[in-house]
């Protein structure tokens, strides 16, 4: 199972989803938030739950509480759990769970899983969910067809009631122009056409005063409490713009003067490729996210600190793939690596200098960000896929690194044993506080590791984490003796080999030695070059099936 640090929750009440005071009235979210993706008018059905209520589909059919809101069988127990299946492929952002009782049995500890067939669905994140009528969850966008909601708990024992379910892809959509004029919406509803002679511009921001030319803008919004403006380049900056009057020539030749309180918002020409996804944005630097601002720049730091229950951990910010800021009911922060390791903790820096794309060096506090997604110069320092342990915690907690030495005491009840950590395969948590130790050739052993605090060479940084032996949930052996790492190393080289037969023959291999080439047939798919990462690509989907699946939703026992 596959842990995210990628989802921030909002712990408060949104009135908007409320039809006046009538109980059965359809819920009305946010204009702002776009459509929900999930009614059942569109299409989606529930495909899958863990409750014997006689209209599951009621969780997405516009209306709440209309004496059929979802309640999971007891006998059955929790984890809870719904499957949606959308009419297609969907982008989302946002889940929105909203129950109109007085019970407070809402939802508080979930699980987000997504998959494009409900076969290969995987959990994508876990999250808290506030202690509200309305729970919003906000989190890095992802794709799916198939989502399910697992409920690990909720905020009142022996009671979950879940009213109505919506999803959202809430992006900052821009006004937009068309191909070849701008387009100018009025407050009383017109909208006009034709160009716009303002060439530059003005922008009083919370770094200080940027200015701003026309041609770089998908568009502007005008309010009384500030405005918006979205950049060509993704960034979206909340200010003043310096203009009372917008100047405006009409198809017909006449120019207008329109005095700024007249004027909702300006869409520019040829706007229409305005980027939303954080890997396109990415391209230009790291995305930082300030509230309803997004910026793109460059972290001015050598290494943050994060501050864990495994000890201090120092991190460069190219192993960082997305930093989480705590909020509301998650308030640890959480960082999530290039490698797929996940840390959570408390970031010991409180302000972060950064050189904007847009210019400057600003420092922004802690308290400003949400969330950062990190950009990074090249992967080829990086270390991407685990070559010797990978551990994860009983918290959600993943980490990559080396234990010390070649072997690992095990203390059983009639001896304590020595395994050679080439030989080692896996360890399971078991109950009473030990562990299984599973080796390659099929044989274990149960107790407990001695000493019984592991020492962890990380892979990203130069940190130790001291790993409590009951904390640990799994441990992933991925050390191979040096001949036959030697060996995978020189069939990794070979996908990129000129010649066809000897790459065929160097798939071949990799598939035949199993999931222990998964490491290095990682590397290249990240790293290496184009063929390379076409070849490591088709053996790791030979792969697939050998690695550690996640545990669905009823297979614990």
């Amino acid at each position: 199972m596959r842990y995210e640090a990628a989802l921030l929750v909002i712990p408060f009440l949104v009135s908007q989803a409320f039809a006046g005071d009538n109980p059965n009235a359809p819920v009305e979210y946010p204009k702002e938030w776009g459509n929900d993706l999930c009614l059942a008018e569109t299409g989606a059905k529930v495909v899958e739950t863990s409750s014997n209520a006689t209209s599951p589909d009621a969780l997405i059919d516009g209306w709440a509480n209309e004496g059929h809101h979802w309640e999971p069988s007891w006998n059955r127990g929790l984890p809870a759990y719904f499957t949606i299946k959308l009419p297609a492929v969907t982008r989302f952002n946002k889940v929105v769970f909203t129950t109109r009782t007085s019970g407070e049995g809402w939802p508080h500890e979930c699980e987000l899983w997504i998959g494009k067939t409900l076969a290969d669905m995987r959990c994508e994140r876990s999250f808290g969910m506030p202690q509200k009528s309305v729970q919003i969850a906000d989190f890095e966008a992802v794709e799916a067809q198939f989502v399910r909601i697992v409920i690990k708990s909720s905020w009142k024992e022996e009671e979950l009631e879940v009213g109505e379910v919506g999803l959202f892809f809430h992006g900052a959509a821009p006004p937009r122009g068309s191909d070849t004029r701008d387009v100018i919406e009025l407050r009383v509803g017109d909208k006009l056409l034709g160009d716009v002679l303002d060439d530059e511009w003005k922008l009083k921001t919370r770094f200080g005063e940027l200015p701003v030319k026309r041609a770089e803008l998908t568009g502007v919004n005008l309010g009384d409490d500030g405005d918006r403006v979205f950049f060509r380049t993704g960034e979206i900056v909340s200010g003043e713009l310096s203009l009372d009057t917008v100047k405006v020539r009409l198809d017909s030749g006449q120019t207008l003067e329109l005095a700024r309180s007249k004027v909702a918002s300006i869409g520019a020409r040829k706007s229409s490729d305005f980027p939303q996804r954080t890997e396109e944005l990415l391209a230009r630097g790291s995305v930082f996210q300030l509230g309803e601002e997004r910026w793109l720049g460059k972290l001015d730091l050598p290494t943050l600190t994060l501050q864990t229950a495994l000890g201090a951990i120092v991190l460069a910010p190219d192993a960082i793939s997305n930093l989480e800021v705590g909020q509301g009911a998650e308030p640890l922060d959480r960082v999530t690596l290039r490698n797929g390791d996940l840390l959570r903790g408390i970031l010991v820096e409180d302000e972060l200098p950064v050189r904007l794309a847009l210019g400057p060096r600003v420092t922004v506090t802690k308290a400003q960000v949400s969330r950062v997604a990190f950009a990074t110069d090249s992967e080829a320092s990086v270390s991407l896929a685990p070559e010797n342990q990978r551990l994860l915690l009983k918290t959600g907690d993943v980490v990559s690194g080396s234990l010390p030495g070649d072997k690992l005491k095990i203390k059983t009840s009639y001896a304590t044993i020595e395994l050679d950590l080439t030989a080692l395969d896996r360890l399971e948590a078991q109950p009473a506080g030990k562990l299984k130790a599973v080796l390659r050739d099929g044989s274990f052993v149960v107790g407990r590791p001695v000493p019984e605090v592991l020492a962890l060479e990380l892979d990203t940084g130069s940190s130790r984490a001291r790993v409590p032996v009951d904390r640990i949930q799994l441990l992933e052996n991925w050390r191979l003796p040096s001949d036959l790492a030697a060996r995978v190393d020189a069939l990794v080289k070979k996908l990129d080999d000129p010649s066809w037969p000897a790459r065929e023959a160097a798939k071949g291999e990799l598939v035949k030695l199993g999931k222990l080439s998964i490491p290095r047939v990682t590397k290249a798919l990240r790293a290496g070059s184009p063929e390379a990462k076409k070849n490591a690509a088709e053996v790791l989907s030979l792969l697939k099936d050998q690695a550690i699946a996640p545990m669905l939703p009823g297979d614990a026992k």
